[in-house]
């Protein structure tokens, strides 16, 4: 408490019933080009596409902007987000400065066992892969479709998994350095 006020990390409005309105955590806010981003109201936006299961916005750091906005999209179960459908409702409904510059599709947005997202997880993931094209000269194409192999084998062969021939995709080098860093999860090679 500092002077009878509890710091919460959580920012929001007093109404004119009284009533606290909590919008979002301080610590998660993106400042893109010197706007105050939250990702709740970037996410409410993408959350209204009928094809859209849950979403995470986080903010990704850039030498010129400071951060840009990056959308992790998990699509309904049988559907596909389409990154361009994404932005372009975005586009719609928000001002230019919060439209995310990137949307990927993922499998699962991870979650608190509250039920909150676990943006630092989200944000891992995104310099981890960043890192990862820099270094081995991989497209995200390739990176997608090695994605979908893991989860491919994380549903379906678990059990399995070791004896798949992944070097064949990759560098052999890219998957070592990939299970140190906790990208492949529990079918690394």
């Amino acid at each position: 408490l500092q002077n009878g006020w509890l710091h919460s990390g959580d920012f929001g409005y007093l109404d004119d019933g009284g009533n606290i309105h909590i919008l979002d955590r301080t610590k998660d806010m993106i400042v893109t080009n010197g706007f105050n981003v939250y990702p709740k109201e970037v996410e409410n936006v993408i959350a209204e596409l009928d094809e859209v299961q849950m979403v995470a916005v986080v903010g990704v750091k850039d030498e010129m902007r400071g951060e840009i906005i990056h959308a992790f999209v998990e699509p309904r179960p049988g559907e596909s987000i389409d990154s361009e459908r994404v932005i372009n409702h975005c586009r719609e409904y928000l001002a230019r400065y919060k439209v995310p510059w990137g949307v990927t599709e993922i499998h699962e947005v991870p979650l608190t066992a509250s039920g909150k997202i676990r943006r630092f997880r989200v944000t891992h993931r995104i310099k981890i892969r960043v890192a990862l094209m820099e270094k081995y000269l991989l497209s995200d194409d390739q990176l997608a479709f090695y994605e979908s192999v893991r989860r491919f084998a994380e549903e379906r062969i678990k059990p399995r998994a070791a004896e798949i021939d992944r070097t064949s995709i990759f560098p052999a080098d890219a998957f070592a350095e990939m299970a140190e860093m906790g990208y492949l999860g529990a079918t690394s090679p």
